[in-house]
């Protein structure tokens, strides 16, 4: 007879499956722990890698971008632009570091130190090239040379030809005499310019124009020389020094062309070609290694999390593990486009500061020529301002003074100063512009009369012969305004296209504004009227 009866072999298998029940929970509970793990490395570690290593690669070809701009346009505001990008480059780059740290992969932190190795390399570079693009002399070794020796020897030269030119005069020699000297004369100074041409250009036909001057020089030199030896010995000495002169012209002659004609001409081309480039290859394949890494990672993180899905699926946790996973995944991807906005927005902003900086000048933050010169074609073709225009081109006087006196922080604070009393005279709906140097200009609507627009010039005038306070002590100048009053009739009537329209009228701003200042300074004229008025 059997030890366990029905109800004992019932609370057994009740047992059996409670212990299954609660080990398949215990295992449910188990995978999603390891799931949760997975999905946090994936999301905190991977992910962010990869999108910081493709930032990284972003960043260091908009800086070269800017850079090259720079090298070419020499424009300020692209220095700016390129601290931006070296900035973000770093910020990037302690983004990568900060993430790498939670890995225990070896591996990651050498890449990561080769990466920096790179970055610092060609961060290094860069500044050469800014370096060099500030230094003509060394960065194209044969401007320099032709510039420190042949330039003044040339001159010189010259001066030696000039000089024989006025004794032959005065002694009376033959005009075959004359004419060799002129000769000799007219094919040195070709073998100048046609060195300078070459210098600018690079140009294969300006060398062999040097040559061919050069013949010429020799050819007579040789005949001046022999006509000399006959009639007047004593002006030989002139042809003497003038042949010392040439030989050390031609020995730097050889030099400047062999390294102008050269691949290394230039030394910035040179570090692009030799260090910049290839470090830039090289790092390239760096980042794009650590992509694909994270990317494999990120497929392996999937496939274990698929296996892990798959096995939670057999329990009793299944559906609780579904609804987790579809919510980590819901935050995942809410997290990543949140990060895209922002990129977004960021990307805008910068746009937009970007176009600012482009349209105003970085001085006095007024408009600068372009912005004025678009904003007044638009006027001149907007219907909108059918009652006509007014325009003031305001000079100063004195300024010049105050920057070669005082300095040129002296000079900006006076422009600066200029600004903003020129911002407080005039309404809201008119523009004030800098045109450069000391050059200003004020379009107003006409919505005023010529009267009032002859009383705003006056108020200017007056305005600015006020001494402006700098450093202790007051620096006074003044201005000559010159006031061209646009009717309907003067913007519709043109028989010449915009843009010759609006230079002209332009320069009849600038043409009663000279005439302020022939007249005593310190004072406007209106276009077309022939008296001079004064605040």
């Amino acid at each position: 007879m059997s030890r366990f009866g029905t109800k004992e072999k019932l609370w057994a298998a009740g047992g059996l499956l409670a212990v299954m029940l609660f080990s398949i929970a215990v295992v449910s509970l188990i995978n999603f722990s390891n799931t949760q793990q997975k999905l946090a490395q994936v999301t905190q570690q991977y992910q962010p890698k990869m999108l910081s290593a493709m930032q990284l690669t972003t960043h260091f070809y908009q800086s070269l971008t800017v850079l090259g701009n720079y090298m070419v346009e020499q424009d300020e505001a692209n220095i700016e632009l390129y601290s931006a990008k070296v900035s973000d480059i770093d910020q990037t780059l302690d983004q990568l570091i900060t993430l790498t740290k939670g890995n225990d992969n070896p591996e990651d932190a050498n890449q990561l130190h080769r990466i920096r190795s790179m970055v610092d390399e060609i961060k290094n570079h860069n500044r050469q090239m800014l370096d060099l693009a500030s230094n003509v002399k060394r960065n194209m070794p044969a401007v320099g040379i032709a510039a420190d020796w042949m330039e003044p020897l040339g001159i010189e030269m010259n001066l030696l030809l000039s000089e024989l030119s006025l004794e032959l005069t005065s002694s009376d020699a033959s005009g075959r005499i004359s004419e060799m000297s002129d000769s000799l004369k007219y094919n040195w100074a070709m073998v100048v310019s046609s060195l300078r041409n070459f210098l600018a250009f690079r140009n294969d036909n300006a060398i062999a124009d040097v040559n061919l001057y050069l013949a010429g020089v020799n050819q007579h030199q040789q005949a001046l020389r022999a006509e000399l030896e006959k009639s007047q010995p004593f002006l030989l000495d002139f042809l003497d020094e003038f042949s010392q002169g040439l030989q050390e012209y031609r020995e730097h002659l050889n030099t400047v062309i062999s390294i102008h004609s050269g691949p290394d001409w230039r030394a910035d081309s040179k570090l692009m070609r030799s260090s910049i480039t290839p470090t830039l290859k090289s790092l390239t394949l760096e980042l794009e290694s650590l992509v694909d890494t994270q990317k494999a990672r990120i497929d392996a993180s999937n496939q274990e999390l698929a296996a892990q899905i798959a096995s939670a699926e057999k329990s009793i946790r299944y559906s609780i593990q579904i609804a987790m996973l579809v919510s980590a995944v819901v935050i995942l991807l809410t997290l990543r486009t949140r990060g895209l906005i922002s990129e977004v927005k960021l990307h805008k902003t910068e746009k937009a500061e970007a176009e600012h900086k482009a349209r105003h000048d970085a001085l006095t933050r007024l408009p600068n020529r372009g912005f004025f010169e678009e904003n007044f074609r638009g006027r001149l073709e907007n219907e909108k301002y059918n009652e006509g225009l007014s325009l003031l081109f305001i000079d100063l006087d004195g300024f010049k003074a105050v920057n070669d006196d005082v300095g040129h922080d002296a000079g900006d604070h006076v422009l600066r100063g200029t600004a903003r009393r020129l911002q407080k005279l005039v309404s809201r709906n008119d523009m004030v512009a800098r045109l450069g140097g000391d050059e200003f200009v004020v379009l107003i609507n006409k919505q005023e009369t010529l009267a009032q627009v002859e009383k705003l010039a006056g108020s200017i005038c007056e305005e600015l012969r006020k001494p402006f306070p700098f450093q202790g002590r007051n620096l006074q100048i003044g201005c000559s305004i010159g006031v061209l009053n646009l009717t309907t009739r003067d913007i519709k009537n043109r028989h010449v296209s915009l843009d010759d329209h609006f230079s002209q009228l332009l320069k009849r701003a600038d043409e009663a504004m000279y005439q302020a200042k022939r007249g005593g300074k310190n004072r406007y004229c209106v276009y077309g009227e022939p008296l001079l008025k004064s605040a």
